[in-house]
């Protein structure tokens, strides 16, 4: 618990502890030794707004908080939507050139600068709209960056209020200061984070070229060839072809393809309960802690890896025996996003699964945990848990859909090769999203030096 004391004649109209932290007082006594303007003092707040009769026909563009990109700041997907079906708060218009915040958990950084395509565009209330500066000198490509700075962030998160989905008033949005240098220093910090995410976006491209081409390499090696999937709307399905489910969807011609195209490769075909020992389910647990043992959930499962994000943890004595992990156990998401797997190693073997993830013991006598994570993070180890879904509207796979799962299963030596050659390029992809990212915490913590010496 944080205890601090303050100093009566610093209260302000706000009465709540929150507002008042010692970190967001360090921040504000940073702000006041450079030059800094509020922000209502420095750009006009636009109120245009539609009555959806004017502008469009039938259908109308939307933007939405969600589909802002925080890292970058790019939109990544405009909603098109028909005007009888539109939301109460489609009311904003927005020009070329705006910049669009997000009142919602500002401090997210949800900000994004409005180019000539989106001009005439329709926001969200849940957007302020920044339009016209008040005073000469402002780069409007500076203005969102230092919007998207930590510092601004900071203070947004400072004068929001409201409990997991905080925000922010445009009242109270207003009195966020912003540093204003001269207009040298502003296009020197424009140079510095346009060549930052320029990298970024190289790096990251070079990466997912990277883990792209782990799939051809792996269809490669199986001497799997596999044809362009047809889309067909009527399909006939011989008898003899049927196999415990009768619903049409286990039966697409594009799923038998892939089967057919996996039997005819160059290696012996197994079922996946031949290559295992044991199988368990996790446990449910509903109670988290700040210590303890971390809980590993199905979101903490990536494709290429695990995510750290937002890590869970549970407060227990020990581990369930059970569901204890040992190395090269192998784990796989059974509910939510399916097809999630991965080894433990270092990272996790002192984690507690959720009961959403099955631990699977294998047989390493036949197969070697890394390339079976390998094969089925591949197309034809993803398809067959999508095709065998049997959940509602939770994607779900039970045991017994399971076991039945087609694996691939060539020499040890083959095995090991695909299994080190995919090591690498994952190894290879993330030292690149890692460099970028470091990189940008550079440029960023240059931005800080140069504001505020």
């Amino acid at each position: 618990m944080l205890t601090f004391i303050l100093n009566y004649t610093a209260i302000q109209s706000r009465l709540d502890p929150h507002f008042y932290s010692p970190n967001f007082s360090r921040a504000q006594h940073l702000l006041k030794e450079v030059e800094s303007v509020p922000l209502g003092e420095l750009i006009e707040f636009s109120s245009e707004s539609w009555n959806q009769e004017d502008y469009f026909d039938d259908l109308f563009p939307y933007i939405e908080i969600s589909e802002i990109d925080i890292e970058t700041g790019c939109i990544k997907n405009i909603s098109t939507l028909l005007k009888s079906e539109a939301p109460s708060r489609a009311k904003k218009i927005v020009r070329e050139n705006d910049i669009i915040v997000s009142t919602t958990r500002p401090s997210r950084g949800a900000i994004s600068l409005i180019d000539s395509s989106k001009d005439g565009f329709i926001a969200s209330t849940g957007f302020a709209v920044l339009r016209d500066f008040k005073i000469e000198g402002i780069l409007r490509k500076y203005f969102f960056y230092i919007l998207r700075n930590e510092q601004t962030l900071n203070q947004f998160m400072q004068r929001s209020s409201g409990g997991n989905y905080p925000a922010i008033t445009e009242d109270e949005m207003k009195k966020v200061l912003i540093p204003v240098p001269s207009e040298s220093i502003q296009k020197r910090i424009v140079q510095i984070l346009d060549e930052a995410y320029e990298k970024k976006k190289r790096n990251e491209e070079e990466a997912q070229q990277l883990l792209n081409s782990i799939d051809a390499y792996i269809l490669d090696k199986l001497g799997i060839k596999l044809a362009e999937p047809k889309r067909e709307q009527e399909f006939r399905v011989d008898v003899n072809q049927l196999s415990g489910r009768l619903d049409p969807f286990y039966y697409q011609p594009q799923f038998l393809a892939m089967v057919k195209a996996i039997q005819n490769g160059m290696h012996d075909v197994l079922f996946f309960e031949q290559l295992m020992i044991d199988l368990t389910n996790g446990k449910e647990y509903r109670s988290y802690s700040e210590k303890g043992f971390r809980y590993l959930r199905v979101t903490d499962l990536k494709k290429w890896g695990l995510n750290n994000s937002d890590p869970r943890y549970i407060n227990i004595e020990k581990i369930p025996e059970q569901i204890r992990l040992s190395y090269d156990d192998f784990l796989i998401s059974r509910s939510g996003s399916l097809g999630l797997v991965s080894v433990v190693n270092d990272e996790t073997i002192d984690t507690v699964l959720s009961s959403h993830i099955f631990k699977v013991l294998l047989d390493t006598k036949k197969v070697l945990p890394n390339y079976l994570e390998a094969y089925f993070r591949s197309t034809i180890g993803q398809f067959q848990f999508f095709r065998n879904n049997n959940g509602g509207i939770v994607p779900e796979i039970n045991q017994t859909a399971l076991r039945n799962l087609l694996v691939v299963l060539p020499p040890k030596d083959i095995q090991e090769e695909i299994a080190i050659e995919v090591s690498k390029r994952i190894l290879e992809a993330n030292e690149l999203i890692v460099a970028s990212e470091s990189s940008m915490r550079s440029a960023k913590q240059e931005i800080v030096n140069i504001l505020f010496n």
